[in-house]
């Protein structure tokens, strides 16, 4: 299934709501990248022919429709009968992969637009879309706000829809994947003490050192020599503080002799030296004492 992600940093407008109804349906569509539609089929099942989707959508079901290609779409027999909402973009979309999708959702400022969903998990875009026809289609005031608000709800809805089906995709991958850093930092964590290679790491894991680095980077956020360092540090500072030891003799305890380059690490992973750190944990432990 594809994913949009749709910019939310300005309102969008909504320049048609309507049902359509016909004993025949057969549409051809323009590239237009500032316009998309949601679209719930009532009736008869819908077929869409575009250059990278040819696909047939179910009696009941959501399309989202992204105008970034000509596309055509048709009901090859009997009464076809759908709702649909469109409105302009402030920018093109952007495709996502489903590993996207849940990197991304959080993102408050965007949506997440799937491209399909299923009948079971459809009625509340149809309840909604029905909603928006109505006010669309009314001389109430405020009209434009009222329909806003409500395909504000659609949005809210299928990004929480996408971003589920792309879990249930990626349950797999994401245990495999957990796996393999599991052993990473357990491997990390029992030779703080020595010179870590990347190669090492991964051959404790068991695969190879790319893979283990694209896997390590999705689940940490960071990459392994990052981690490594950060985790020797971690335990330096711990060292230089509590068993007063110089950085020279800290450097030694995790497997780095070169004080010089310890101490540009410690100073690029913390902004501050390692002489400025024990003084400032002085400073706060006599603070400290005295309260």
């Amino acid at each position: 299934m594809k994913y949009y992600l749709l910019s939310l940093k300005k309102i969008p407008f909504v320049y048609m709501a309507h049902r359509h109804i016909n004993d025949t349906y057969d549409s051809s569509f323009l590239r237009s990248e500032k316009r998309a539609q949601i679209v719930f089929i009532e009736q008869g099942e819908v077929k869409r022919e575009s250059r990278d989707i040819n696909a047939k959508y179910k009696e009941g079901s959501v399309m989202f429709l992204s105008h970034n290609e000509p596309m055509r779409l048709y009901c090859e027999k009997g009464r076809h009968c759908h709702m649909t909402v469109g409105f302009m973009l402030e920018s093109p979309l952007t495709e996502l992969s489903e590993m996207e999708v849940l990197k991304r959702h959080s993102l408050g400022e965007y949506a997440i637009l799937p491209e399909y969903v299923e009948p079971s998990f459809a009625s509340k875009v149809e309840f909604i879309i029905k909603k928006i026809i109505s006010v669309f289609n009314s001389s109430d005031t405020g009209v434009h706000l009222k329909v806003i608000s409500y395909l504000f709800d659609i949005f809210a809805y299928l990004t929480n829809y996408s971003v589920e089906k792309a879990m249930e995709s990626q349950d797999n991958s994401y245990s495999k994947m957990n796996l393999y850093c599991r052993k990473a930092t357990s491997y990390i964590a029992q030779h703080l003490s020595e010179k870590i290679t990347v190669q090492e790491v991964a051959a404790f894991s068991g695969i190879s050192y790319g893979y283990l680095s694209n896997l390590f980077s999705e689940c940490t956020g960071m990459t392994i020599v990052e981690y490594i360092n950060r985790e020797k540090l971690r335990y330096v500072k711990d060292l230089i503080t509590t068993r007063k030891i110089t950085l020279e003799e800290a450097g030694l305890e995790v497997g780095i002799s070169d004080v010089k380059y310890l101490s540009r690490l410690f100073k690029k992973y913390n902004g501050i030296t390692s002489v400025e750190y024990k003084k400032l944990k002085d400073v706060n432990k006599h603070i400290n004492s005295t309260d």
